[in-house]
């Protein structure tokens, strides 16, 4: 044993070569909580002078308004500011609790499905898919990295950059949808004065901005934001109500059409769950080593599946809204999903102010998300 402490202590004193400041010695930067790769990438920050100027400003960001600087580096456990552990499900709830998630329950009638045939769908396809970020969630808080840091274990350096990759492409898409959903919002809001492409920009740069602060002021801000967008999204399934369909019931389609339709919007509704996989473990990080694995996984299962459901089958009654009011789809042709919601509202007044906060709701996390996958 002493032979291998010795050889591993060798291997960590090794010496790198810069061609312009000269050798760097590793075990310079030894730490208790730092392993042979981290101290060869610190000791390559410090070599290199254009990167040890970016850390020297990240530090001085950091030290001055508290911005997140730690990217997708291993949290040691003494450096963790866990968050409340109900937190871990309510700060689902937070985020997707949000008028973004409405354009996909749209596709259920629109496939042809009656709205009762879209809710049973949209359940199942939420729980089952939920199962999958569930688990992988549970592998983040014991390794304090990343949920994409962690994939390095099963497809190496190479295999986890393909996978952060994809998964940059996927919250590309969540946010795509999320920018244009608030965009139309804001579009909706101002009457057509504010076009949807400006409220797009407006939202992006907003999110990016806060986005600085890392996930400790995410933690604290969604921790509460969910109930006051749950209060507007419930007198919204009131408000709607007269407007949706009078035959939940009835569909549209029949044998092999009708089967297709269904899986296909199971398969959406699926992916839709099962997509946060790469990432719900991200999340979690502050948390202790030794939490339970099943806590986690149960937390984030209903934190996942009941805002999920809660949100798609309203926009499955949205769905049904399309297909039987000719003057609410011709708002939704013009204006998308952000004027619709506003035209099922009223009073002029209160539906304005609601469709702000909404948009207040969407954005952040996505672009956070794609800032720390950069540095992988």
């Amino acid at each position: 044993m002493a032979e291998k402490n010795n050889a591993a202590t060798k291997t960590g004193s090794a010496r790198l070569q810069d061609e312009e400041h000269g050798p760097v010695h590793v075990c310079e930067y030894v730490g208790p909580a730092h392993g042979l790769g981290e101290l060869e990438v610190m000791a390559m920050r410090e070599r290199i002078q254009i990167l040890r100027k970016l850390r020297a400003i990240e530090a001085w960001l950091d030290k001055k308004f508290g911005i997140e600087t730690t990217g997708a580096d291993r949290i040691p456990e003494d450096e963790r500011q866990p968050p409340s552990i109900f937190n871990m499900m309510f700060f689902w709830f937070s985020m997707l609790i949000s008028p973004g998630t409405i354009t996909m329950g749209l596709l259920g009638p629109i496939y042809s499905l009656s709205v009762n045939e879209s809710i049973i769908v949209t359940v199942f396809g939420s729980a089952i898919g939920s199962i999958i970020p569930a688990f992988t969630a549970s592998l983040c808080a014991p390794t304090g990295l990343r949920q994409i840091a962690t994939s390095r274990y099963a497809f190496g350096i190479w295999g986890s950059k393909i996978c952060g990759f994809l998964n940059i492409l996927v919250n590309l898409g969540f946010g795509t949808i999320s920018c244009i959903v608030a965009g139309e919002l804001i579009s909706a809001v101002s009457g057509g004065k504010v076009t949807i492409v400006v409220g797009i920009v407006i939202l992006s740069v907003t999110a990016y901005i806060i986005s600085f602060f890392g996930f400790r002021i995410i933690h604290r801000y969604e921790q509460v934001a969910w109930v006051i967008i749950l209060i507007f999204i419930c007198v919204e399934y009131g408000q709607a109500a007269k407007y949706y369909s009078p035959t939940p019931g009835l569909s549209y389609s029949s044998g092999q059409d009708k089967t297709g339709a269904t899986l296909s919007y199971f398969a959406l509704i699926f992916g839709t769950s099962a997509g946060w996989c790469s990432m719900s473990g991200d999340y979690y990080v502050h948390y202790p080593a030794d939490i339970s694995k099943w806590f986690v996984f149960w937390m984030t299962w209903i934190g996942l599946t009941v805002p999920s459901c809660f949100m798609l089958i309203l926009s499955n009654f949205y769905g049904g809204i399309l297909l039987t009011n000719k003057a609410m789809a011709d708002i939704y042709d013009n204006g998308g999903i952000g004027a619709l919601i506003l035209a099922t509202m009223s009073p002029n007044g209160w539906s304005k102010f609601v469709c702000v906060m909404f948009t207040m709701s969407m954005g952040t996390l996505s672009t956070f998300k794609l800032a720390m996958l950069t540095s992988l």
